[in-house]
């Protein structure tokens, strides 16, 4: 088991700490943090960001390894290590006070993580599609639901760092648009940051953030309100598991959905209004 330090106020004036890289910022008012799910990066709340921006202040993160944020190889990639670099984050950024935290699969695991060590830097969480494992059982699952996109992101990772071949012509004009073409129509990656994504932080945080997580530990430190939104279609959720997780913290709301795992981005205009019509 991995039991992380307590973070003191002196280590976010330390230099050399993990930061998490801020995406963008729109807005004003209330202020929200967004953090993206696996193998995605800060730019996959554009659409929610621009429908809320006339009501609230939003800023978006890359987590630890994804998008433009650093992607330390000493770091096994555990939720405390997110949590903490989204401090460091906020603190470089002088992003000061509570704030609100909208987090997606695993940006959402981090979301919680962040609210047990910081509970007073919280006013709400929003969770969408948050995969609670409780058993060790339940690993394949995960495994399972992870195995056919990990193959497929292997290949296209090392497609693009093929750069010998991708100089041949018919390469770059006909074999690779049409292949590009076919994964578009099939939307493989259409939720990816293959640009910025590193492979290491992928398979770490699939193995110390989402099948190892103690998630269900320190809950009673969580004071904020906490919104639980659960997609009828997600096969990456075992929505037993967020019953029990939503049980077990105070002043907390399941708000069940019609859609898949994507939820937040495919029905953009529903996750805003559930947003607005929950933080105040």
């Amino acid at each position: 088991m991995n039991t992380a330090k307590p973070y003191k106020f002196y280590n976010l004036i330390s230099k050399g700490k993990p930061s998490l890289n801020q995406q963008f910022e729109f807005g004003f008012g209330k202020k929200i943090v967004f953090l993206h799910g696996l193998g995605s990066s800060g730019r996959y709340w554009c659409e929610t960001s621009r429908l809320l921006a006339g009501h609230y202040r939003t800023f978006s993160f890359d987590l630890l390894g994804f998008g433009e944020s650093p992607k330390p190889s000493e770091l096994d990639y555990f939720l405390w290590q997110q949590a903490d670099a989204l401090r460091q984050g906020l603190w470089d950024r002088r992003i000061w006070g509570r704030v609100n935290i909208v987090g997606h699969s695993l940006g959402g695991l981090v979301a919680l993580e962040f609210a047990k060590r910081y509970p007073k830097k919280v006013s709400c969480l929003v969770l969408s599609n948050i995969p609670v494992i409780l058993q060790r059982s339940e690993h394949q699952r995960v495994e399972k639901n992870y195995a056919m996109i990990y193959e497929l992101l292997k290949n296209e990772l090392h497609r693009k760092g093929l750069k010998t071949v991708r100089s041949s012509k018919v390469i770059q004009h006909k074999i690779l648009p049409r292949y590009a073409k076919t994964k578009l129509a099939q939307k493989v990656f259409s939720d990816y940051d293959l640009d910025h994504i590193s492979r290491y932080a992928y398979n770490q945080s699939i193995k110390n953030s989402i099948e190892s997580q103690q998630t269900m530990q320190g809950l009673d430190k969580i004071k904020a309100p906490v919104y639980i939104v659960r997609a009828s279609k997600d096969r990456a959720v075992i929505k037993g598991n967020v019953s029990k997780l939503a049980s077990h913290v105070a002043n907390s709301k399941i708000i069940d959905v019609v859609g898949g795992h994507q939820y937040p981005i495919q029905h953009a205009g529903g996750f805003a209004k559930i947003i607005i019509d929950n933080l105040h």
